[in-house]
């Protein structure tokens, strides 16, 4: 026997050790594979909200792949298992560790077979709250770290660590990892809820709503903010500053959008419903949806009314299916909503006539056959 041996044991391989084994090798992987899994249903989500379908590939590969890795690894794993237990039913592993290499034997009842490996044949190293596991080619050596004193823990420490040691992390760390990663895609899920928000309203197509969903972004800051508490309360145990750094800048970004919410406020009251019905002589029906903001200091505002009865306007009034140069230009920037829409028309208040250009007062009619709605915005010229 080797006299600089400073560490030597035995442990017993049967096969409640072999699921201790499986479950620790998962758990290297389990949390990546969550993290990468969770961004990419976002992402999914996302895309799908936005109807960009030709970009659902991307997600879709990555779920895949993720489910494809990990069957694989698991079923690599309990194959390595079967093969074990098939091999050897039941083993007694004995090694003996020096500061150039480690060698033992496994015995079993109808076999026994030596083994000898210098460090820098190491492939991978887990340490478990029980078990340190070393693997290499052909062979694993598990330490029982209850047989460790605290010098000889940290020797094979020393030595392990050139090959990376792989701690299992417990509860609080896998946390703030988590907390981390969804702060850095906080605007992101933001920006989906928001989404999902506008979708779901009672006229999802009024640009305006992502102004008034803005405050979403407020709640996502428990997010950031609790990854910034939780730095302070592990920073000694801990290496996260990460934590206190994303949560900064992403809370200044959530902070900074959720102020959208204060830039237009929707409404849905009736009262310039009925103003224009007044000065136009026209009547929408009863149950009209009705969505619309104020624009800017001259009271210039954007409607949007909805309603299965809208056909009966849009027959009585002469839209047009294209406006002519002269009244485009008579709307400004406005004219170029018009190509989202079927049918438009003009109306001046000075003139009372329809589709002429707006002076200095009137509105401008989109009809979206659709999605049976009636976008109205006013043009209230300021006067030089």
């Amino acid at each position: 026997m080797e006299d600089n041996i400073f560490l030597e044991g035995k442990i017993k391989c049967d096969k409640e050790f072999y699921k201790k084994m499986i479950k620790a090798q998962l758990s290297t992987i389990i949390i990546p594979f969550s993290i990468s899994l969770i961004i990419s249903i976002f992402l999914l989500v996302g895309i799908c909200i936005s109807k960009d379908y030709l970009f659902l590939i991307f997600p879709l590969a990555i779920i895949f792949f993720l489910f494809i890795y990990g069957f694989i690894y698991y079923f690599k794993l309990k194959n390595y298992v079967k093969e074990s237990l098939k091999d050897f039913p039941e083993q007694e592993l004995i090694y003996h560790f020096t500061a150039e290499h480690f060698y033992g034997e496994a015995i079993s009842q109808s076999s026994k077979s030596a083994f000898d490996k210098k460090y820098s044949e190491i492939k991978k190293v887990l340490e478990t709250k029980e078990y340190i596991y070393i693997f290499v080619n052909s062979i694993s050596v598990t330490v029982d770290k209850k047989q460790l004193t605290e010098n000889q823990y940290q020797i094979l420490s020393s030595l392990l660590n050139k090959n990376k040691i792989h701690k299992q992390k417990d509860f609080v760390y896998y946390l703030l990892i988590c907390l981390f990663v969804f702060t850095l895609i906080a605007p992101i899920i933001s920006i989906i809820f928001i989404a999902l928000a506008n979708a779901s309203s009672d006229i999802p197509q009024f640009p305006y709503l992502t102004f008034k969903n803005a405050y979403i972004f407020a709640i996502f800051l428990i997010i950031p903010i609790s990854s910034i508490i939780l730095y302070f309360i592990f920073r000694k145990k801990y290496q996260c500053k990460k934590n206190l750094i994303s949560g900064i800048l992403i809370s200044v970004v959530l902070g900074a959008f959720s102020l959208m919410s204060t830039q237009y406020h929707v409404k849905n009251d009736d009262t310039y419903l009925l103003k224009i019905e007044e000065e136009m002589n026209i009547d929408f029906p009863d149950d009209s949806l009705i969505n619309y903001v104020i624009l800017d200091k001259n009271n210039n505002f954007e409607m949007m009314i909805k309603s299965d009865g809208l056909e009966d306007i849009v027959e009585s009034l002469p839209f047009q299916n294209d406006l002519n140069s002269d009244i485009k230009e008579s709307l400004g920037d406005i004219s170029a909503s018009l190509l989202l829409y079927d049918k438009a028309l003009t109306y001046d208040l000075v003139s009372l006539k329809y589709n002429v250009p707006i002076s200095t007062e009137g509105y401008m009619f989109a009809y979206d056959e659709e999605a049976k709605l009636i976008d109205i915005q006013s043009i209230f010229k300021s006067q030089q």
